[in-house]
């Protein structure tokens, strides 16, 4: 490593080299624990594994992992090039691309993992788990006054803990998040800077147009094709992009009690079954709902909506 940084940066000092040398071994226990957790998630995660060690000798993601976990040290350290051609060496090996400057957090695991890009400003919670083809990238580059690429702004997006990517999904944008406790399905496309809340399930082959705005505990059915924002609580239909329902099932099973529920679906019927226009509604809400933070939630989401709401299902009905 010594002789690697002199080459690299020699205008270093003999002392500064091994302070730095000395910075990375301080965090090799650091290192190991972390990968300990990333072992666990791979157990857990994987019914195919039947051993730690079969994950630490089998796995390429595990290797790609590996790699990036010191490559981030040394790339958090200011340290040129090595990061990079660590991570470059990982991706040749098991072609998943990590870029050494994404924040990654405990309990990573990528299955099986053939096709993964994982942008420089990722930043990634604990407990995601990642199917191969999956892309953390980036939208097109904004572009400085001579038509250059602007270098050291955020450009990927922001994944929170407990999520699921499945195989191909494409998420991109430096403004793009996904709350926690999220499931992303196979093929699904975010077109960039779509804010996704917390217990967010996206079936497979939806698409997401741009600064789409998605409320906590929606369901999107697969194959919808949406850009009008999304109040929590509700189903979006894929042939209509309509309201279709509260999420009675996913707020079931997240503890919701039954009376919270009912007080949702009347919330709901008010806004998307009564006729009135959102706003209108929105006022009936809080005359006939009495105060919850669901029902605020709910008042508050479609309030600022930046990209309009999805109409109702019965507006649609109505018209066939």
């Amino acid at each position: 490593l010594e002789q690697i940084l002199t080459t690299l940066q020699p205008e270093r000092t003999v002392e500064e080299t091994d302070t730095l040398i000395l910075r990375f071994l301080e965090q090799i226990p650091e290192i190991k624990a972390c990968l300990e957790t990333d072992i666990q998630a791979a157990y857990d995660g994987d019914p195919a594994a039947m051993s730690c060690d079969e994950i630490m000798l089998a796995y390429p993601a595990f290797e790609a992992i590996s790699i990036y976990r010191m490559a981030h040290r040394l790339y958090k350290m200011g340290i040129p090039m090595l990061p990079r051609m660590m991570t470059e060496y990982a991706h040749q090996l098991t072609g998943i691309d990590i870029h050494p400057g994404a924040t990654i957090g405990n309990y990573f695991f990528i299955d099986h993992g053939t096709g993964v890009v994982i942008g420089e400003t990722t930043t990634i919670g604990e407990h995601v788990k990642l199917y191969q083809g999956v892309t953390l990238g980036a939208k097109s580059f904004e572009l400085d006054e001579h038509g250059n690429p602007v270098k050291g702004i955020k450009r990927h997006p922001d994944i929170g803990n407990h999520v699921v990517v499945y195989a191909g999904a494409t998420i991109l944008g430096g403004m793009t998040h996904i709350g926690d406790n999220c499931v992303i399905a196979n093929r699904v496309s975010l077109a960039g800077e779509v804010h996704v809340g917390n217990w967010v399930v996206i079936g497979g082959h939806a698409a997401v147009h741009q600064w789409t705005h998605i409320g906590d505990h929606v369901m999107i059915q697969g194959g919808a094709l949406l850009g009008q924002d999304v109040p929590p609580f509700i189903i979006v239909r894929n042939d209509t992009m309509r309201f279709a329902g509260i999420n009675k099932i996913g707020l079931s099973r997240r503890g919701f009690t039954p009376e919270r529920i009912a007080e949702i679906h009347d919330a709901c019927r008010i806004l998307f079954q009564s006729g009135l226009n959102y706003m209108s509604g929105c006022e009936e809400v809080e005359k006939q709902i009495p105060q919850s933070a669901e029902r605020d939630e709910l008042v508050k989401f479609i309030r600022e909506s930046k990209r309009g709401i999805i109409k109702p299902y019965e507006a649609k009905a109505k018209e066939e």
